[in-house]
């Protein structure tokens, strides 16, 4: 695992009470709040002078502790794999996979982010990639190790994790080598599990990591259809748009014969996004509710730069623009997420449960 000294970029940012209140949407008194801290249940503050007074401020290091104690997601019972997928570029995925997992990250909940698009750019917004004066001596060290020389076991899949900075939130990095691993899969025996054989049992087992991200590329695949096979929860975010419209019958054609062939059933979440203020947008939006209504978010996102602002700083929007309308829209989104997995998670323990009785009147019968 690449380990990278984030200390000199935190030195300047420092949170205050108010500031982490908006950010984890606390609602008890700020009184309430210093009482967490004097018991010592969230990191002790440190005290800046502000003019003639002092002021309470917390480091960006600190903020997963708070989130985990006073914020409003939880830790699922086990590793899961969530991936966010759509038959067309262009609709939010990407920023909102961003944006859910540092969400996350900063209710200390532990996510690794798997970017599976050669473009790199989810990879590019963890990183803070930019472009560089002139090249390195080494021209290897434009390269990072990523999925595909892990699979060919030149670099241990451990080691191709790189981090960010919050010690919550790491990734694996695109390369060049996404296009390889997908030719590689072809000569798989079973190139439907090898994802699952190479990568997301390791990192399951391995106890590391809460969540796992995969941020796909728009377009079926061997690697595409080897990530679907093992998702957790598939999130398709579509535009309120006509052209992503005309594509969504295709798509979900298309997902539905993947899953007879495999006689599985993905559960799935769509989140209408970058809906604006106008007829044939809304039309579109009541077009997937209705069509999609077990399946769709209960809150669109609307169209905002918020998002885009906070993802030029590497920020969530919680903690570039706590009380913009769209950071309530998010926390909507985000909640009926866990609450999805949650679900998902007590279906299986009952359907456990009873296996176990079916097996006990089996051998009580004997």
């Amino acid at each position: 695992m690449k380990v990278k000294d984030f200390s000199m970029d935190n030195n300047k940012a420092r949170y205050t009470t108010t500031q982490i209140m908006n950010m984890f949407n606390i609602s008890v008194t700020k009184n309430a709040f210093y009482g967490y801290e004097e018991r010592g249940l969230i990191p002790k503050a440190e005290r800046v002078e502000r003019g003639k007074t002092s002021v309470r401020t917390w480091t960006i290091e600190d903020l997963p502790k708070i989130g985990e104690k006073l914020g409003y997601l939880k830790k699922p019972s086990e590793p899961t794999l969530v991936s966010f997928f759509t038959q067309k570029g262009g609709t939010g995925k990407t920023p909102l996979a961003f944006q859910f997992a540092r969400t996350l990250a900063l209710h200390n909940i532990r996510v690794l982010v798997i970017g599976l698009d050669s473009q790199e750019t989810i990879t590019n917004i963890l990183k803070g990639s930019s472009e560089a004066d002139s090249l390195p001596d080494d021209l290897d060290d434009l390269y990072s190790d990523g999925l595909h020389e892990a699979y060919k076991a030149q670099v241990d899949l451990f080691d191709t994790i790189q981090d960010t900075d919050l010690p919550t939130l790491k990734f694996i990095p695109e390369n060049a080598g996404l296009a390889a691993l997908e030719t590689d899969l072809n000569h798989e025996v079973d190139p439907i599990k090898a994802f699952e054989k190479h990568f997301f049992s390791k990192l399951k087992e391995s106890n590391q990591f809460d969540y796992i991200i995969c941020d796909c590329n728009p377009s079926w695949g061997r690697i595409i259809n080897s990530v679907l096979n093992s998702t957790d929860l598939l999130i398709s975010p579509l535009k309120c748009d006509a052209s992503t419209l005309t594509t969504t019958k295709t798509f979900f054609g298309i997902l539905n014969d993947f899953e007879e062939d495999l006689e599985i059933d993905i559960p799935k979440f769509i989140i209408p996004t970058l809906l604006e203020n106008n007829k044939l947008s809304r039309q579109v939006l009541t077009y997937y509710e209705t069509n999609f209504s077990a399946l769709c978010s209960k809150t669109p996102l609307k169209k905002t730069v918020v998002i885009d602002e906070a993802q030029v700083l590497q920020k969530s929007v919680m903690e570039h623009a706590p009380t913009s309308p769209i950071f309530g829209d998010l926390i909507n989104v985000f909640e009926e997420i866990e609450q999805i997995i949650s679900e998902l998670y007590e279906e299986d323990i009952a359907e456990e449960e009873i296996s176990a009785a079916d097996e006990k009147v089996n051998q009580a019968s004997l």
